[in-house]
Parts: C-alpha cells; structure tokens; sequence
C-alpha cells in the first residue's frame, strides 16, 4: 500500500490505476512482472510519455465525439417511442412519477433540443434537471452519451480523411484506443455513461471523462477515458495510452474578480464559475493537484481570460471548494496543504471554503440546495490551526475508544 500511495502521490500513476491495482489487494505473478514491467520502461525513459500533444488530442476527441456519437432522426424517433412506452406501461401499473412524467412529456420539445445528436434522451434529462445544465452548457463541454462500438468505423473514416493513411500511427497515441493482436484492428474502451470533455485553459479538449451509470466494482462513478489496461496485457493488446489526470478549466462567459476557484469534478467546476463569474479548476482526484499550478501560470497569459476580464488577469486569491466530508477525511485534508503551501510559495493567497455536510456535499449540491450563503470562508493559517486542533482530538479519541464508544463504530466515534 505505501509504494501505491507513493506512486499516486508523485503521479507515477493515476487515481484510476490506484483503484485498479490497489482495488485487487491481490496479484497473479504475471500480473506483478507486467506492472513491474511497465514502471521500469517508464524510468528507462525517463518517464517520457508517448501520448499525443494536445492539438492532437484536441483534434482526435472533436472527430469522436462528432462521428461516434451522430444519433440519426431515426434512432431519435426510436428512443422517444421507447421511452413513451416505457412510461405508459409504468403509469399502467400505478407508479405515480411515471403518470406525472408523462403528462408532461413532449415529444417535439426533445426531437428538436440542440443536443439530441450527442446525447440519448434519459442523459439529457439527467444533465438538464438533475445537474441543471444549460443547453449551451451542455454543447460547450461536450457532454455526450457514450457509443456502442458498432460506430467506430464512421469515426475511422474521418480520421483517414483528416491525417491520410498514417491515421493509425496518431490513433496509437490517444488516450481510450488499442490494437486487439488477435484481430489485428485498433478499438476503443468501452464504457457505459456519459462522456464529457476536459479542457485546457486553450480550450482544447486533452482528456475525456466518463460518469458512469453504475458504480465499478472499486467504487468509482467517474472514469478516464483511457487504455492503459492494454499495456498491462501484452498477449492481447498492443498501443494502450494511459489518460493522465488532466485539469480541467472552466471559463465564464464574463469574468468579474480575480478569484480562481479550484474543486473536484465537471460538474463542480461549472457551477462554480456560473455562479460567482469566476474562472474554475476542476482536478480530477485530490492527488492531482500539481498540474493545476501550470493551468494557473497559464492563465495569466491567455488572451481569451484578458479579453473576457477586460484587462490582463492575475489572480488574488484562490478558494479551495473540496466536498464536505474533508472535515472528517485527514488524507484529503493532507494533499489540500500540501497544495496551499505550494500556492502560496508561488504568490496565490489561499481561502477554504466550508459548510455543513448536511447542506450538501458538494459545492454545486450546496448551490443546487439554495444553501451558498452558508459557506465559510477561511484564509489559509486559520483552517490548518483548527484543523491541527481537530486532528489532535481525533487522535486523542481513536486512543481512548475502547473506553468511551464500545458501542459505537469507530467512524461514528471519529465524526
């Protein structure tokens, strides 16, 4: 476990390779020398990576999403069918929502909502009332369901049309596609859920993420799109490309104060910088945290930030918005000062920002609950003292729990 949490703390390897990995708890030989393997090529070359740059990636991910994801009026028409029969039949047997959601449902109002090429009609409902996405939010960030592989061959046409015949010597460098050796023939991981793009502060598209419909057997909702699972199985496939963990950033329409904002997830990020007009960052994963500080540097030279702030931006403060659980999760709290020190070494004042867990757990839940006005803020000196405080009674009641909490579960006990 500490080689792991060494591996993932120095980004050696992803947070989805630790789960992966580590998940198992248990190792076969040959899956020991394959990881084993792979690290030692990795040093050998000095962790020099072999993925693409990111006007490639940009450019590869645009013709996915556009070219696998091209829903047809027909296959449109046959998902609103479906879906009406579903909510008849559910209505028929007295479920109450179903009769409530088909009273409402319009038919014509989906057939001709901008996005319906990309998405089915259950995740753009989700994205639309659960996570109450605009139609604009939806286009801009890419957000579509993810395809079956049956479509792969529309996708690699326009890939020869757009690098000729060398189009597989790009396709071996993008995170998300392999080659099967028993077929002889590049694919791509599949993955049920919907897919969204992670952008750079140049807009372009460097990463894909996937938010499952199911939870994985680690655990995880949220996914890379990545194939770096064929470099772990040599016998079957060749060309895998591990995703990284790229930042994700977020740019209002119209920037109103020097704040960045810096969370965990899409979907945080955007309501962050809906909300407050700031810009916001979205790691992916607590650990990742390094690659934000390039983003931040980045920022400050970005023509598009300039142009949309009215002047050449420089950020004053940043306001960490991490999901409530950090009060009672010492590991997060961890790396979240390791990465205040760090932005504070390098010029960025730092602010936390903290709420009941009850409110909501994340930022955007908190917003989505009418409850924002009860975040505090915290500079960065007052929140490590009184997280230094608590620490100490944790500890202190972790010593005496046999005493005072026999009944209780020691989590409870801690909380």
């Amino acid at each position: 476990q500490s080689a792991f949490d060494i591996a993932l703390e120095n980004r050696i390897i992803t947070d989805d390779e630790y789960e992966e990995y580590f998940g198992r708890r248990r190792y076969s030989k040959k899956q020991i020398k394959n990881i084993e393997k792979k690290y030692i090529e990795k040093d050998r070359k000095k962790f020099v990576s072999k993925k693409a740059d990111n006007k490639t990636l940009d450019k590869v991910y645009r013709i996915f999403i556009d070219h696998m994801t091209s829903y047809s009026d027909k296959d449109i028409e046959e998902q609103v069918e479906n879906e009406i029969k579903k909510l008849k039949r559910k209505a028929k047997q007295g479920n109450d929502f179903a009769k409530a959601k088909l009273k409402e449902f319009d038919k014509n109002d989906y057939m001709k909502h901008p996005n319906n090429r990309r998405l089915t009609i259950n995740d753009y409902n989700y994205l639309k009332k659960e996570r109450q996405l605009s139609d604009k939010e939806i286009e801009e960030h890419f957000f579509f369901s993810m395809p079956k592989r049956f479509k792969y061959y529309a996708f690699r046409k326009k890939l020869k049309q757009e690098f000729g015949e060398n189009y597989e010597e790009i396709i071996k460098t993008i995170p998300g596609f392999f080659k099967e050796k028993k077929k002889d023939y590049f694919n791509f991981a599949k993955q049920e859920g919907i897919g969204f793009a992670i952008k750079n502060n140049c807009n372009q598209i460097v990463g894909i993420q996937i938010r499952r419909r199911t939870k994985s057997n680690t655990g995880l909702r949220y996914v890379w799109f990545s194939s770096s699972f064929a470099e772990m199985d040599d016998e079957k496939f060749e060309y895998g490309t591990g995703s990284g963990s790229p930042v994700d950033v977020v740019i209002p329409e119209k920037i109103k104060y020097p704040t960045i904002g810096i969370t965990e997830g899409k979907f945080k990020a955007l309501k962050m910088a809906k909300e407050y007009n700031i810009i916001a960052l979205s790691v992916q994963g607590v650990s990742s945290w390094r690659g934000a500080l390039k983003e931040l540097r980045n920022l400050e030279n970005n023509l598009q930030v300039t142009r949309q702030y009215g002047k050449p931006f420089k950020a004053m403060y940043v306001a960490m918005a991490f999901d409530a659980d950090m009060n009672c999760n010492i590991q997060v709290y961890e790396q979240l000062k390791n990465f205040s020190d760090e932005l504070e070494k390098n010029g960025y004042k730092t602010l936390y920002l903290n709420w009941d867990e009850e409110l909501g757990k994340g930022i955007d839940d908190l917003i989505n609950n009418g409850n924002k006005k009860y975040i505090q803020k915290y500079e960065k000196f007052q929140f490590d003292k009184k997280y230094e405080q608590m620490n100490i009674d944790k500890n202190m009641l972790r010593k005496y729990y046999d005493y005072f909490f026999k009944e209780k579960s020691q989590d409870y006990c801690v909380k």
